[in-house]
């Protein structure tokens, strides 16, 4: 690799543009390549960053040491493979794929792989979040009793809006956006050991699409985990919260993604609210996460999120999602009162993940296993919704 770190945008759209001004800001980067099946839309963000735009992934894997991969899921496993065969680095965007076939061949490439690679869960970066994640590990608020996820936004995206909402690309609310919280989880209490949950939409017209998920996820060996995530919710607003045997803490929000204070406090204690520094809301830790990449591809070492915790993840989301084959399953298929298709199910997670690394913040998790183990391997929109 030469001095200079090359690389490659694969899609151009918003959350391509968020990447591509976090790494013009970073000495010895430059954006080469970008490539999208709309030239236009390459051309365009190309012209900003004086880069090349093309059509032709081979074309851009001819003159690049790194790829982000920012495209619509759907594309992800034909991409990553051909980047793998390339030896190239590549960071992944979420949701790694829509299936769990596709999800375990781009694991499998990968692995196989020079290169190392890195999957976009951008909250690990986040002070405010590794911060209530220090609370929860470091044993001031006890074991674990209970947590929840509750993250809504005002309006689903009409059909064909973007390509959440596109048939043929689309994947729904549990797989895409939902895949944060799920790794959230795994990588603040530990490895989820059995699912409980429905999904709904709001539009019934887009054959498997869901904007809303309830749920339950069970940690190993600690507590239940409540979910309500919605984009189909009149209002906005987000909480993040832990309840332990000593104490309690939780983030809090005006909308799903931006947080504005850390509230926590030991049990018989005074309750102490930390604010979250402004700019957070507008990073969200995507900055953070790619200077971590190119460190890592600089230094020589493992990224601290890697592909096997985005199957993971995908696991999940499958485990709560009608995309799920019903005989991978156990499920019943219920319609409500106004037409709308919600999927119930319970099931076991029963295969074995590899733990969650944490990076910069060892220790023992508080529900009664490591989330610290090494990993074997290479492991490897502005604002998603």
């Amino acid at each position: 690799m030469t001095d200079v770190v090359r690389v490659g945008m694969i899609g151009a759209g918003g959350i391509a543009r968020t990447h591509t001004a976090n790494l013009q800001g970073f000495g010895g980067v430059r954006i080469a390549a970008v490539m999208d099946p709309a030239l236009e839309r390459a051309e365009a963000l190309a012209a900003e960053c004086g880069a090349r735009a093309f059509e032709d992934l081979d074309a851009v894997l001819e003159g690049v040491d790194v790829v982000y991969v920012c495209s619509p899921p759907t594309f992800h496993r034909a991409q990553v493979e051909a980047v793998a065969a390339a030896g190239t680095h590549v960071y992944l965007e979420k949701p790694i794929a829509t299936t769990l076939e596709g999800g375990r061949a781009i694991v499998a490439a990968l692995s196989a792989s020079p290169g190392r690679s890195m999957v976009g869960f951008n909250n690990r970066f986040r002070p405010a979040f590794r911060r209530w994640r220090e609370l929860i590990r470091g044993g001031e608020l006890g074991s674990a009793l209970a947590a929840w996820i509750l993250r809504m936004a005002p309006s689903t995206p009409t059909p064909n809006a973007n390509w959440r909402t596109t048939p043929g690309l689309l994947c729904g609310i549990t797989i895409e956006s939902a895949s944060h919280d799920i790794d959230l989880v795994r990588w603040a209490l530990g490895e989820i050991g059995s699912v409980s949950g429905s999904t709904a939409s709001s539009r019934p017209e887009l054959e498997g699409f869901d904007d809303t998920l309830s749920a339950v996820l069970r940690v190993e060996g600690g507590p239940a985990v409540t979910f309500s995530v919605s984009w189909a919710s009149a209002i906005s607003t987000s909480s993040r919260g832990f309840v332990g045997t000593g104490g309690g803490a939780m983030l809090v929000g005006p909308d799903m993604w931006t947080v504005t204070e850390l509230r926590w406090a030991r049990s018989g204690q005074p309750e102490t609210v930390e604010p979250i520094d402004p700019a957070e809301g507008a990073d969200l830790g995507y900055r953070a996460a790619s200077e971590h990449f190119i460190a890592c591809i600089r230094e020589g070492r493992d990224p601290v999120v890697t592909v096997h915790d985005g199957l993971a993840a995908l696991e999940v989301s499958l485990a709560c999602s009608p995309r799920q084959p019903a005989e991978a399953r156990t499920c019943t298929s219920l319609t409500s009162g106004s037409g709308q298709q919600i999927w119930m199910l319970e099931r076991r997670l029963s295969a074995r993940r590899r733990p969650v690394r944490s990076g910069a913040l060892p220790g023992s998790s508080p529900c009664g296993r490591s989330a610290d183990a090494p990993r074997a391997g290479p492991g490897g929109q502005p604002r998603r919704r």
